[in-house]
């Protein structure tokens, strides 16, 4: 608990990560506590104890707790999508479908996505809500999540609900990071979603597409977007 308080780690996530290298990921942590007869030390095992009860950051009530408000969050992303009637699959969806790689939401034809920051439209493959706020640590810690969304499903957007630092629109590209969901939606038709029905505007999409809309900061999108309307 000490060597990790003085790092500035989590103690639990030490403990976590010390028990999976000397007694293998097939343990749980719960288990290894509740059974003081796996340790051979009994100050090992009183530590391993308050690493477990003691950490308020981060332990299998948080960890369960932060899962719930993570799902809340989702149902609150796939509503506002169906209220903006725009076609997606679920992060379960694609599971059953053998894939690897699975944003939160994967939109089934691309969408210009307006930027509340710029008022400029981005291209939007995928989605990931994060029911926390985002600062550039948190983010770090996900920029390997996201460059694997990236790779496969190509340009996409991170919620991050509870606000995020400013800095982090500027730290990957192909990636649009915003606290809210966005209110302009285009599909690639040139028709904006209003919410209760689709409104032609093609002569407002072509003007949105060029030369506002980007792949992502720095980025300008190629207009290739001629994809067939979905039907949900």
């Amino acid at each position: 608990f000490d060597i990790a308080s003085n790092m500035g780690f989590s103690p639990y996530k030490l403990a976590k990560m010390y028990t999976e290298a000397v007694y293998g990921q097939s343990y749980q942590l719960s288990v290894l506590v509740e059974s003081p007869a796996i340790f051979n030390n009994n100050k090992l095992h009183s530590d391993i104890l308050r690493c477990y009860s003691d950490d308020l950051s981060s332990s299998i009530e948080i960890e369960l707790l932060k899962q719930c408000v993570g799902r809340e969050f989702e149902e609150i992303l796939y509503s506002k999508l169906d209220e903006m009637q725009i076609c997606y699959e679920t992060e379960i969806e694609m599971r059953k479908r053998g894939k690897s790689k699975t944003p939160d939401v994967l939109l089934l034809i691309p969408m210009a996505v307006r930027s509340g920051k710029d008022n400029k439209y981005y291209i939007v493959n995928w989605i990931d809500s994060k029911g926390m706020f985002g600062d550039e640590d948190s983010f770090a810690e996900h920029q390997e999540q996201l460059h694997g969304y990236i790779n496969r499903y190509g340009h996409g957007m991170v919620i991050y609900w509870h606000g995020c630092v400013e800095s982090l629109c500027d730290l990957m590209d192909n990636i649009l990071v915003t606290d809210r969901f966005p209110d302009h939606w285009m599909f690639p038709t040139g028709e904006l979603s209003t919410g209760d029905a689709r409104v032609l505007s093609f002569d407002q999409g072509e003007e949105a597409l060029s030369p506002d809309v980007t792949t992502g900061p720095g980025h300008h999108a190629h207009h290739d977007m001629s994809i067939e309307k979905c039907v949900k």
